[in-house]
């Protein structure tokens, strides 16, 4: 009732809604506020607002989720949950209808329980957002920027006609229906940022060793690559699928040449992710040095030469195919 109200909540409205004594309810109030300040919360009361919550919103959220999940699994769980949250069943039917188109175009399958869940906690994260009870994390990124994923299309569709909602919540949105639980250490901070930046430094030394070359503007190669890379953290993190038709059609020896400079030199990224880095990404590393290497142009051999994969490509090899659209 706390996390979902839609009105001023008084004592008197606890006893009515709950038909329990006054008593019960000032003991139960008391536990409520301690198991609160578990999550960093804490319970309030005004006479001009009446009780409410206290304290960061994702907080708020990921309580939320964990009261949804152990309602569940109760007896009349879901019942309870769509009678104190005043949720209207046609809505919850809209929403669980999305979550499984989600499933199917992503070939995945929901727990029973999430696909009980997940409708409902989309429902009221949106109730939220739209009075203004907003995340103030910042994902660093705008969410057009993962619109070029099959996840990102399909999670978008939950949400296509939801109004007021900000780019940031749509991101949070997106990520929660592709996670089982959403942490603050899913967000790219400051200093994952910083540790990102590290990783593509050592990538751009890797790069001029193995290629033989000397890049000129270093320093603006190195905001490019952390402009692509802040949405390629959460293609990465979360495995989204990157589609690219440029990176699908053009497949032939040459251009791909100097892809497999980047890939050989893309070992600090692979430590900074724990994981290999998508074909896709690199492949985009690859456009923003050759366009980097062309400003360089004059510091090349007539030939870069790479014996270990026997790869030959002319400096005209690597204007034509920067250009290409």
């Amino acid at each position: 009732m706390l996390l979902s109200k839609e009105e001023y909540l008084s004592l008197n409205h606890f006893i009515e809604d709950l038909k329990v004594s006054r008593n019960t309810v000032l003991r139960d109030l008391k536990e409520v506020d301690h198991a609160l300040w578990q999550h960093e919360l804490a319970l309030k009361y005004t006479r001009q607002k009446g009780y409410f919550i206290q304290g960061d919103e994702w907080n708020k959220r990921n309580l939320l989720s964990d009261l949804l999940n152990n309602l569940a699994v109760m007896y009349n769980g879901i019942n309870v949950i769509i009678q104190f949250a005043n949720i209207d069943p046609q809505q919850i039917e809209i929403f669980r209808k999305r979550v499984e188109l989600v499933e199917e175009e992503l070939d995945v399958q929901f727990t029973d329980e999430r696909l009980k869940t997940l409708p409902l906690l989309i429902i009221l994260m949106i109730r939220r957002a739209q009075k203004g009870k907003l995340i103030s994390y910042s994902f660093k990124v705008n969410y057009r920027e993962l619109a070029d994923t099959k996840e990102y299309l399909a999670a978008d569709r939950v949400i296509w006609d939801v109004d007021g909602l900000s780019e940031n919540e749509r991101v949070y949105v997106t990520m929660l229906l592709l996670t089982t639980n959403l942490s603050r250490g899913d967000i790219l901070s400051v200093k994952a940022i910083n540790k990102m930046k590290e990783a593509l430094e050592k990538v751009i030394a890797n790069f001029e060793r193995i290629a033989g070359v000397n890049l000129e503007e270093k320093e603006k190669l190195l905001e490019r690559l952390l402009v692509h890379m802040r949405p390629a953290y959460y293609r990465i993190k979360y495995h989204l699928n990157l589609q690219t038709r440029f990176y699908q059609e053009n497949k032939d020896a040459n251009l791909f040449s100097l892809f497999y400079l980047v890939k050989e030199a893309s070992g600090p990224l692979e430590t900074y992710f724990e994981q290999p880095v998508p074909d896709a990404e690199l492949f985009f590393i690859r456009c923003l040095s050759a366009a980097t290497s062309l400003r360089a142009r004059k510091l090349f051999t007539p030939k870069i030469v790479n014996e270990r994969s026997s790869f030959v490509l002319t400096v005209s090899q690597l204007l034509f195919y920067w250009r290409t659209p």
